[in-house]
């Protein structure tokens, strides 16, 4: 799947649909405490997990727990 805008190609439509999301400056999914605004829902979920302090990522060998799922997989 081709971006029309940028040429980029992907190998889903998904990923597609997702990206050309970045060449449109819509942010419909809004922040109830602090207003930041987000392009898509997941973006916001990840961040809400800064106000509940929610941190749903837990190591299995020293049970340090982490808030992104990337941060656990760098530690």
């Amino acid at each position: 799947y081709n971006c029309p805008e940028c040429k980029r190609v992907f190998r889903y439509r998904a990923c597609l649909i997702s990206h050309t999301k970045t060449h449109i400056n819509q942010r419909p999914h809004i922040c109830v405490q602090c207003n930041r605004a987000f392009k898509d829902s997941s973006a916001l979920n990840k961040h809400q997990r800064i106000h509940s302090g929610s941190k749903p990522y837990t190591c299995p060998l020293c049970a340090r727990a982490f808030s992104q799922s990337t941060n656990l997989n760098r530690h």
